[in-house]
């Protein structure tokens, strides 16, 4: 390798570290055509356009130049500009290495004698007539830089190339030899306010009527008015009207969607910020694999997707057409999509990385493929090693130890940060980003980057971001939480165990409403404490799992509505001898709707809902929380609530033999009659929804371990207040076990009388065997003499 080669490559690999940590990195792209004869290149940063010169000019031509351009004379005020412009002119001059003095718009004042001042006192003027000391304000002037003392021309100031490093220095405006101040320069302007921004995205929505055809023209304009508006800062997009942004977007994809291709087979209108491209692709082409978007070989930011064999296939299956459009947009200021996204007090934070790729293909649905289309997107590297909250003002407030690294983080008030890095597509209807149907396949990392690679069944507008969700979970809440419902797991077996064995129980309809209810707190526990985290390996189960949490979730809280009936009906309605249904036929009835409600309300919403299923749990998402678990279950707490109201009434004052001398015991069997009833109609569970109203973090964590305590304790609550402290259930289980006990005593008399008696029996018959068997006794006989 040479030396210039290397000296070349040394300069890059300086200007890469330096960018490293940066929000946003220059977009450097090449004029072409028309455009050649006033700038050669361009830069795009967080609404700053830097235009490089195509011919060199002296400093009062290169302002009037850029005058005339809308522009100024580029000015340079804080290291992040300087790192801007440097990468720039960097770019530029490893394709032309002569390169090495470009003028910026800071002329300098003449002063004398500054021999014995080692930082001279130095004034200027930018070339949008603002102000400059050296003292005061920003500069990065070379080693023994400026010396202007003595000058016979007016001094301004150049960026030089030297010892690898773009830095300032000091040059004559005009000399004698003309040549010699003649050099390339940068202009620079800012893009449109929200104003502006308005005035330019109504032009795109009324241009379009999805009645008439689009032509090239159409398209020509609406790329430019979209140009116009990526041109504008990230403040002034993050500040302008959300769902016109939003809109914006919907219609310039529906107008490439109405294109009229027959006039012009292929369109492709390429601008800094925007690329919009519209080409056939004809059914004979299956075997080839088409890539739509940006050039991934050109530039170092790009968004490109994949049309593979199988896709092709699928594309032409629905159709007899023998070619289709295929169509695509390329955002590279994904910044407008900050602009248009809707920001609620819930939503997650998040941060593009790459560009912004819409695709889709004319008159076809794409909606749910069976064959996924690819997103290969390629960025610079970005430094994972700063914390979010520098990173991008989004993060504003989150702790400092939050890194831009996808990974979990605690902070002090123990609440965890988890940061991702996801494949998700914009959701016109919601005006957010969405991870529906993407998946994100292994990235590929090399020297100048990375290359996420990203899996989606449906055709729309694609990125990948930087998202940051944030949750109130201190670690003793787990263990509480696992330790209760393991203990509530073993309390309602128990219960059901009671209730079922015992006759006098199990035909009470009261405790055939808690057998069910109990059932339902069973299920789960269970469910929550084995199943609960997410497995990406296991999607299908966790789907699965999800689905019937759900279930049991309503299934609970649907008999204890049930419950609180039983409660009216049971203290109040029958004590005013109001008509009602029989038991079996209530309970009958209550079971129906019980267990099929909410399956009524679980499948179709688990079938028909994209937004479904959890990223971080086997749990559903907030939206469907909401609407089918934290509303039912308000509304059936708010009428336990009432119910309990008018019981405690009833058992209390509203009793006419209740008096206000009543006995300690008269008391102390109202309150556990009331703690029965509060337990078994769940209102303790509106510390749940004290703790998602607490707004400061203190009353949050209060709320969340009482919820906790009570949520998990649940079935051992119940357990003891209906069979442990209940002192009818325990004469039923005494009597029960004496029963058991004396019937198995009697057993074992009975079994050991007869064992003695069959022993007895065979003792005898073994002695009448034994004489029968024995041989006869003779008579001793004497002899005789």
């Amino acid at each position: 390798m040479t030396s210039k080669k290397v000296t070349l490559f040394l300069m890059l690999l300086h200007m890469a570290v330096k960018c490293l940590g940066r929000q946003q990195y220059p977009y450097v792209g090449k004029y072409s055509g028309k455009n050649n004869a006033e700038f050669s290149h361009y830069a795009l940063v967080d609404g700053t356009r830097y235009r490089f010169s195509a011919k060199p000019l002296m400093f009062d031509e290169a302002v009037q130049y850029c005058k005339e351009h809308n522009s100024t004379l580029v000015k340079i005020s804080t290291p992040t500009e300087h790192d801007n412009v440097a990468y720039f002119t960097e770019f530029i001059r490893t394709k032309n290495v002569d390169m090495i003095e470009i003028w910026i718009g800071l002329k300098l004042d003449k002063y004398d004698d500054v021999a014995s001042i080692p930082f001279p006192d130095i004034s200027g003027l930018w070339s949008d007539q603002t102000e400059w000391h050296n003292l005061k304000d920003y500069s990065n002037f070379h080693d023994k830089e400026p010396k202007v003392e003595g000058s016979l021309f007016p001094v301004c100031t150049q960026l030089l190339y030297r010892d690898l490093v773009w830095k300032w220095d000091n040059a004559w405006c005009i000399s004698y030899i003309s040549i010699e101040s003649r050099k390339r320069f940068i202009c620079e302007n800012q893009g449109p306010n929200s104003a502006e921004i308005a005035i330019l995205a109504n032009s795109i929505i009324t241009r379009y009527n999805k009645n008439v055809r689009t032509d090239a023209t159409q398209i020509r304009k609406t790329a430019l008015d979209m140009e116009s508006i990526l041109e504008a800062s990230t403040e002034n997009l993050v500040n302008s009207n959300q769902s016109l942004l939003n809109k914006t977007l919907s219609v310039v994809e529906r107008s490439l969607g109405n294109y009229d291709h027959t006039k012009k087979k292929n369109l492709n209108e390429d601008l800094p910020r925007i690329k919009i491209e519209a080409a056939k692709i004809g059914k004979s082409d299956a075997e080839t694999t088409r890539k739509i978007g940006d050039d991934s070989t050109t530039q170092a930011r790009s968004s490109y997707a994949e049309v593979d064999t199988n896709l092709h296939k699928e594309l032409f299956s629905g159709t007899n057409n023998a070619d289709l459009l295929l169509t695509s947009i390329v955002y590279r200021r994904p910044e407008i999509f900050e602009g248009a996204e809707e920001r609620g007090a819930h939503a997650e934070p998040s941060r593009v990385l790459t560009n912004v790729l819409s695709v889709d293909v004319q008159g076809i649905d794409v909606s749910n493929l069976s064959s996924p289309i690819r997103i290969v997107n390629s960025i610079p590297h970005y430094n994972t090693s700063i914390s979010l909250s520098s990173s991008n003002t989004l993060f504003s407030g989150v702790p400092a130890n939050v890194l831009q690294k996808p990974g979990q983080y605690w902070d002090d008030e123990e609440r965890k940060f988890t940061v991702e890095e996801k494949c998700v597509f914009w959701d016109f209807s919601k005006s957010s980003w969405s991870t529906e149907g993407c998946e994100m396949l292994p990235d590929v990392a090399n020297s100048s980057g990375r290359t996420f690679v990203c899996s989606c069944h449906h055709m729309t507008h694609f990125a990948v971001i930087l998202s940051l969700n944030s949750e109130y979970l201190p670690a003793y809440l787990d263990v509480v939480t696992q330790v209760g419902c393991w203990i509530s797991i073993f309390c309602v077996i128990l219960t059901i165990a009671i209730n079922i064995y015992i006759a006098e129980l199990r035909t009470k309809l009261a405790h055939q409403i808690l057998n069910n209810i109990c059932i339902a707190i069973l299920a789960i526990n269970l469910i929550f404490v084995t199943g609960i985290d997410r497995d990406e390996r296991k999607v299908r189960q966790c789907q699965i799992i999800t689905v019937s949490l759900h279930y049991s979730v309503l299934l609970l809280w649907s008999w204890l509505l049930v419950k609180g009936i039983f409660l009216l009906r049971h203290l109040i309605l029958a004590q005013h001898r109001i008509s009602q249904l029989s038991a079996n036929r209530f309970l009958r009835i209550s079971a129906t709707v019980s267990y099929i409600v909410p399956a009524i309300i679980v499948f179709p919403t688990a079938f028909s809902l994209e937004d479904y299923y959890s990223r971080k749990y086997c749990w559903i998402t907030r939206d469907p929380m909401i609407y089918t678990i934290l509303i039912p279950i308000g509304v059936v707490l708010a009428a336990n609530i009432v119910i309990f109201s008018i019981a405690m009434y009833n058992i209390t004052c509203g009793r006419k033999t209740f008096k206000k001398e009543s006995s300690l015991q008269d008391f102390t069997i109202a309150m556990r009659r009331a703690m029965c009833m509060m337990f078994a109609t769940g209102i303790p569970w509106i510390f749940g929804y004290m703790m998602l109203l607490a707004q400061d973090a203190t009353s949050k964590e209060i709320f969340s371990f009482l919820f906790a305590i009570v949520n998990s304790l649940q079935g051992a609550i119940i357990f003891f207040l209906y069979c442990a402290s209940n002192k009818n259930v325990q004469d039923l289980v005494r009597k029960k076990y004496q029963n058991i006990s004396s019937h198995f005593g009697l057993s074992c008399l009975h079994r050991r009388q007869e064992q003695q008696l069959n022993s007895s029996k065979d003792d005898k018959q073994i002695t009448e065997m034994k004489s029968q068997s024995a041989p006869p006794t003779s008579r001793p006989y004497r002899t005789t003499n």
